[in-house]
């Protein structure tokens, strides 16, 4: 009894332990540790593609540049936050644990509901997916382009 008592008080120690995420030193774009950080506080971003494992370095990028994300805050996502990724066929088509959506024709109207809910960037995530399309898709030059990122203003002006 005491050894099982002992393995359960160590299991449960190490669920709870606080042990820094990543283990391994993410690279971090500019963008995020020099340029948003200077932008206003009210700044959201939207970053592609969405899924739980990619929110994970998303949540960690977002102790850097401490903006708020299409994906929530530093939490566990609330339905609604879904509900607005999947009612954008331009976020929708982001998604990575969901079957594939193909990136709309016209992604002029959805970037725009983006910036009429107060989404300031578009964030593409080179590492995790291929941007290559969706450079092809959107009708604007990126703001900001690294090896890790793409970066496009979600108003059309």
């Amino acid at each position: 009894q005491l050894i099982a008592a002992a393995i359960i008080i160590l299991a449960i120690f190490g669920e709870y332990a606080a042990a820094p995420f990543p283990y391994t030193t993410p690279h971090v774009s500019l963008f995020y540790s020099e340029i948003l950080p200077q932008e206003p506080a009210d700044v959201t971003i939207a970053i592609l593609p969405f899924g739980r494992h990619q929110d994970k370095f998303y949540m960690y990028y977002q102790t850097i540049h401490g903006h708020k994300m299409t994906g929530g805050h530093i939490s566990r996502a609330q339905p609604e936050t879904f509900a607005f990724i999947y009612n954008n066929p331009l976020l929708r088509a982001g998604v990575a644990d969901q079957p594939a959506t193909p990136i709309p024709t016209d992604v002029r109207p959805h970037l725009q509901t983006l910036a009429d809910n107060g989404v300031t960037y578009l964030i593409l995530d080179k590492t995790l997916m291929d941007v290559e399309p969706w450079r092809a898709a959107i009708p604007l030059s990126p703001i900001y382009e690294d090896h890790l990122l793409l970066v496009y203003p979600t108003t059309l002006e």
